[in-house]
């Protein structure tokens, strides 16, 4: 057992090696060492530190042996100077080597010669051959199972950042692809024709240690670089798009070479997008790369040269007078922001190293690939010897479908179509406020369109609508409701109507000479009746009455407009309004229920089918501390007697204790009802939590071991446990009449709850008659102490067996206790004392709010009844809904149903 005593904050003192913070917390250690030694420090080995590390790796490229030891030293006396002591230091230079001490160099090398071969050693994940000074793959064909998972992770196993082999990772993404395609799952077997695919990959893998790839980018004998570009080569299929990125140099003699510096691939999107798209993916993936090698390489890069075997992409970039679609728009802006139209040049298919990397290539045919590691022949010639650019990559095709097309379309609206379109858009609203905007707005473009013509006008005003825009919209809107529905005056000569200067129908009415009421309350703009404009407003003012009733909403729309039938009218429209119907919304109820068979079990025991509560707390005085006591209630469900236990907490062996105690007095129940835990009489949360806390299996094996039958109520269905929370109400009455304001001990609550019992087991069942010559009204404890004589006959005991034998008289006045019970106490239960008209079942589908009654109404919470479950009269009793995406069941009382809600 934990006991809290007291809350202890605990801080780690270091920096536990594998966590997710490390290589954040390490790079900045390092820079705040740089930064707080700046005494004779270089620039360049600050840089050194900022740029070249990552994590605790650093890689280094310099171009002369004494350059490199310089660093070496001043690099090891800057962050010794930070507590990091810089080792396992390694060079493709034995003469830096033997300026490092062997302890401090890297573990391959501490025993070796260093005038013989250097070793082999991995660098941030890529394999380094020392000797050679070249880059290439140690690959381990790994033993996975089959599958989607399996397959994942042999294709993650070949590390390559830089792309030296994109062609041949890309085979392995698209057999994963495929099998995504398939929807097979992640451990499913692959398809036969996709693992034969995959095991032909995987055989490959062992071709790719034959890569040797030359670290340096530029050839020992080539000589000082005096320029550098960069090209990058794109391409698409119908399986990829790819991007090859090339450094082209030119030495003092005019001579060129080219080497690959980084490259991309990529899978087409599962969703099919044409080629024409992939093609502009593919120039967009290359503009990135340029931006990307420009801030990383840290050469003198001079221009930058974009290659790409697509006229139709050529024809997008170099175009700036053609508008196109959104997909194709956005990437054009891209490439924009990162590179000019002069840049891009055209090469056929065959040249172009990147149709590699859309394709894809096995391991075999990329060793060796003159194409892909250096690019195509022309970039080692000189510029002269470039390929021939067309004329017409400008030119696009009239019918290119990614053309956003400017449609003008000119539509002739006869008198009957424009009625019908009006009421269309009126019927489209559900605000009156935003229908009249909506309506001056168009006003104003009409406007517009008037005045373009005659005095030249070219932009529409924006600006905020006036006061005296939405007056004129409402006066639009209501003239052309009332001629379409109003057209003749003499349907309305009760209202002695008649037309105004405004083209207005309003009400003419018998208090003109009132001068005290404005125009409006005397002579009222005229409304039909069924109309959407009509309804609008109606809701219109019942909103703003806060949500009224029909009387006050109509007298408050007849303060300026009378509405033709309109008390039926507003009836109708606030009977759909949400708002009112969650506010107004009653309580489901359904007639009574039958009587279940356990409140109709004759000539039982006492006790054979019971009700279990918890009541209480009740404070005892235990030497000088006050503790806790609980009451649990047993309640015979037939002849209502009840039964008190007294228990020290709420725990499951508590119950247990408590239920065996009762067991060894009143016999052992055939079924016992109990609440769900969640709807104790008084909601006492101690009670909700302990319950919670039960352990249910122990208390079902319990009741399976001494055959008992054990089922609870639904949840919050207080209403179902009527029988024994009324006795926990009277217990309570009569615990408050005998304990004023003292505080009892253990031995004091255990009699109270014994003359409790007495006192409850000896209420009436029947009613008293005021006939001195009738019997007592029936009891429990008729039955329970078998006390009061009977007066009708037992049956087929004669009345001499009382003075033979005890358990004859026993059976005698039980029998007659029953006989009793059927004729007095039965016909009671006959009477339905509320709920007694049928109602409509709740369906599936229904909408409904959930009760509850420690929330205010207007927070009560909306649900779906997705199943019902009747009774035995065939009435729904209690349903199942879904609240807030999770479902529950709830009896029919704690629900007010939305009618005519969808």
């Amino acid at each position: 057992m934990w006991i809290r005593d007291r809350i202890c904050t605990y801080r780690m003192c270091v920096h536990l090696f594998g966590g997710t913070w490390c290589p954040s917390a390490s790079t900045y250690a390092l820079r705040q060492t740089s930064k707080d030694n700046t005494v004779d420090v270089d620039d360049k080995i600050r840089n050194i530190v900022n740029e070249n590390f990552y994590v605790d790796d650093a890689l280094i490229s310099v171009a002369d042996e004494e350059d490199g030891v310089r660093i070496i030293r001043d690099l090891t006396s800057l962050l010794s100077s930070g507590g990091f002591k810089l080792t396992k230091w390694l060079s493709n230079s034995p003469t830096i080597l033997r300026e490092v001490s062997v302890g401090d160099r890297a573990t391959t090398v501490k025993d070796l010669d260093l005038e013989g071969t250097l070793p082999t050693e991995k660098a941030l994940g890529i394999r380094w051959d020392v000797q050679n000074d070249a880059f290439g793959f140690n690959v381990s064909v790994k033993h996975v199972p089959k599958t989607r998972r399996g397959v994942l992770s042999a294709l993650s196993s070949v590390f390559d950042p830089l792309g030296f082999v994109a062609p041949f990772t890309l085979k392995g993404k698209l057999i994963v692809q495929q099998l995504v395609r398939r929807r097979v799952g992640w451990d499913d077997p692959a398809p036969d024709d996709l693992l034969s695919k995959w095991e032909l990959w995987q055989n490959e893998l062992i071709h790719l240690e034959e890569l040797k790839i030359r670290r340096c980018l530029r050839k020992d004998e080539f000589g000082d670089v005096v320029t550098q570009d960069l090209h990058h080569f794109a391409d698409a299929s119908e399986v990829g798009y790819g991007v090859a990125s090339y450094l082209h140099m030119k030495n003092q003699h005019g001579d060129t070479q080219s080497t690959l510096v980084f490259a991309r691939s990529r899978l087409c999107p599962i969703k099919r997008v044409t080629i024409p798209r992939l093609e502009l993916m593919a120039a967009t993936l290359a503009v990135t790369t340029d931006t990307f090698l420009r801030k990383e390489l840290g050469l003198n890069v001079g221009g930058s040269y974009f290659w790409t075997d697509s006229m139709i992409v050529l024809q997008y970039i170099r175009n700036d007078e053609r508008r196109f679609k959104t997909f194709v728009s956005n990437r054009l802006a891209t490439i924009h922001n990162g590179s000019s139209s002069t840049q891009w040049r055209h090469i056929d298919g065959k040249r172009n190293p990147a149709d590699l990397a859309s394709r894809g290539l096995d391991a075999k045919q990329l060793v060796g690939n003159m194409l892909w590691y250096e690019g195509p022949e022309f970039l080692r010639r000189n510029d002269t010897m470039w390929p021939i650019q067309p004329d017409n990559s400008g030119d696009t095709y009239e019918d290119d479908p990614e053309l956003k097309k400017d449609e003008r379309v000119c539509h002739h609206i006869q008198k009957e179509d424009s009625a019908h379109i009006l009421n269309i858009l009126i019927s489209r609203y559900a605000s009156w406020t935003k229908l009249k905007r909506t309506i001056a707005w168009l006003l104003r473009f009409k406007s517009f369109i008037v005045l373009k013509k005659r005095k030249g006008l070219d932009k529409l005003s924006c600006v905020d609508l006036t006061v005296g825009e939405v007056q004129e919209a409402e006066l639009e809107i209501l003239k052309y409701v009332q001629s379409t529905h109003l057209s003749s005056l003499s349907a309305l000569k009760g209202l002695d109507a008649y037309r105004t200067d405004d083209g207005l129908i309003r009400v003419g009415g018998r208090v003109k000479l009132q001068d005290k009421f404005s125009y409006d309350q005397k002579h009222q703009i005229i409304l039909p009746s069924d109309h959407d404009a009509t309804n609008l407003i109606i809701n219109y003012y019942h909103l703003l009455t806060g949500h009224g009733g029909v009387e006050r909403v109509l007298a408050e729309t007849r303060q300026k407009y009378w509405i033709v039938r309109g008390r039926r009218n507003v009836r109708r429209e606030l009977s759909k309004c949400i708002t009112c119907k969650r506010i107004k919304a009653p309580p489901l109820q359904q007639i009574m229920g039958l009587l279940p068979t356990s409140r109709l079990a004759i000539h039982e025991q006492p006790f054979s089918r019971v009700g279990v509560d918890y009541f209480g707390p009740l404070t005892v005085k235990r030497g000088r501390t006050e503790c806790k006591r609980y009451g649990c209630i047993f309640s015979c469900l037939t002849t209502r007697a009840v039964h008190i236990e007294v228990t020290n907490s709420l725990t499951t062996d508590t119950f247990i204790n408590a239920f065996h105690r009762f067991i060894a007095r009143r016999g052992s129940p055939q079924e016992v009802i109990s609440d769900n835990g969640t709807n104790f009489i008084g909601a006492k949360q101690e009670f909700k939590k302990a319950v919670k806390e039960w352990n249910q299996k122990t208390i079902n094996d319990f009741m399976v071991q001494k055959e008992i039958k054990w089922s609870f109520n639904p949840p919050t269905a207080s209403h179902m446990g009527g029988i024994w929370e009324r006795q926990i109400r009277s217990i309570r009455t009569i615990i408050f009449s005998l304990v004023r304001q003292q505080t009892l001990d253990d031995e004091g609550v255990n009699t109270l709850m014994c003359i409790v019992e007495g006192i409850i087991n000896s209420r009436p069942l029947t009613k008293l008659s005021d006939d001195p010559k009738d019997d007592n009204p029936l009891t429990p404890n008729h039955l329970l102490l078998l006390r009061g004589g009977p007066l009708l006959p037992p049956g087929h005991f004669v009345e001499q067996d009382i003075y033979r034998r005890r358990w004859r008289q026993i059976q005698y006045l039980a029998d007659v206790f029953w006989r009793r019970w059927v004729k007095e106490y039965l016909p009671l239960l006959q009477i339905r004392q509320k709920w007694v008209f049928e109602k409509r079942d709740v369906k599936v589908g229904d909408l409904v709010l959930v009760t509850d009654k420690n929330t205010p109404r207007y927070q009560w919470p909306l649900a779906l009844v997705v199943d019902v479950y009747k009774g035995s009269d065939e009435h729904v009793r209690s349903v199942k809904i879904r609240m807030r995406g999770s479902t529950y069941e709830r009896p029919i009382t704690k629900l007010c149903l939305l009618e005519g809600v969808d």
